[in-house]
């Protein structure tokens, strides 16, 4: 089983090949869009969400959109890898097989 969408943007940890994943946070990504999500402060989400939807797609002009918004937010321009650093994301892991709900 691969991650899901919603399971990504909610990811606080890994343990081996388990995901660790917010309830709330899962439950409120699979109802809201990127710009939902940002609107309400749920940047570290919908950042991971919109490097999920690359990394599936190729395309990273979603990336682009909320990478344009978090430097806004920020008041500095974030390069993708800026904002990895930033909120603590890497890639989307292919060995996760299994989330825990918390």
């Amino acid at each position: 089983m691969a991650l899901k969408r919603e399971d990504f943007a909610a990811t606080v940890g890994y343990q081996g090949t388990l995901a660790v994943v917010d309830r709330k946070v899962r439950g409120l990504m699979k109802k809201m869009t990127l710009s939902q999500a940002l609107e309400n402060g749920m940047y570290r989400a919908a950042f991971a969400a919109a490097l999920y939807e690359a990394e599936q797609s190729g395309s990273k002009d979603v990336l682009i959109t909320v990478l344009d918004t978090l430097s806004k937010v920020f008041k500095r321009d974030l390069t993708e890898e800026d904002a990895k650093r930033l909120l603590g994301i890497q890639r989307v892991p292919a060995e996760i097989h299994k989330v825990l709900l918390l």
